[in-house]
């Protein structure tokens, strides 16, 4: 018989859950470091191996290294970080950190001995509560003074925030902004009239003209999906 191997380390409650939790501190740490106006910025490598100095709570939370059961803690940051920054582009890292409170509470109430779903319940009426007094608090922006102050504290550059108070009176609140990274010594804004796409046909049977393989159709219908198209029998009732 060869050498036993030595037994893999096996958690039992409540261990995984400290551990989780000790994640979740650990990205709320360096997350507390880079919020608000006087914020540092975070060393983080990037994707491509780049290291760069961000203040953006889902690319710190990307570039934090944990282990086994700490990392899932780390995973759920990264997961919430996403969330916000895909449907707002900010708040990120104040949604950590109130994640992070709020793990802090849950875990202790479930030491207490209090039962899980009424510790979800409770979460939630807390959420709603906050929500409306947020919403009693909260105020219009109604001018370009107004939404000069929230891009001054949002891009933490004057230049930056004009720039922006500029687009968003150009497309109105309900228009889309996109900032994009640029080798250019100055930020600039580029205006967009109606609808491109940043890629052509995939198939060259699209094409109505040749021999220039145009797409030219006018007063067409367009259909727009949620999700990839592999198969016509997708788009059958």
């Amino acid at each position: 018989l060869g050498p036993v191997a030595a037994p893999a380390a096996v958690l039992t409650p409540p261990e995984p859950l400290e551990a989780v939790l000790a994640g979740i501190r650990l990205g709320a740490e360096y997350i507390a470091k880079a919020i608000g106006p006087q914020g540092l910025g975070m060393a983080v490598i990037a994707a491509d191996s780049r290291q760069i100095v961000t203040k953006s709570g889902s690319m710190i939370a990307r570039g934090i290294q944990a282990e086994a059961f700490e990392a899932r803690g780390v995973q759920e940051l990264r997961d919430l970080a996403k969330e916000l920054d895909d449907a707002m582009g900010d708040g990120d890292k104040l949604a950590i950190l109130l994640f992070a409170a709020m793990a802090e509470r849950g875990v202790a109430a479930l030491k207490a001995g209090h039962l899980p779903r009424d510790v979800t319940e409770g979460m939630r009426q807390a959420v709603e509560a906050a929500k409306s007094a947020l919403i009693a608090l909260s105020s219009p922006m109604n001018n370009k003074n107004d939404l000069s102050h929230v891009g001054v504290t949002a891009a933490q550059s004057e230049e930056v925030a004009a720039l922006i108070v500029d687009a968003m009176e150009y497309v109105g609140k309900d228009g889309i902004i996109t900032v994009q990274e640029a080798n250019v010594e100055h930020p600039r804004l580029e205006r967009i009239e109606g609808f491109q796409l940043d890629r052509g046909y995939i198939s060259p049977y699209f094409a109505s003209k040749s021999p220039d393989d145009k797409v030219d159709f006018d007063d067409c219908y367009v259909f727009i999906a949620t999700e990839p198209v592999r198969s016509n029998y997708q788009l059958l009732p």
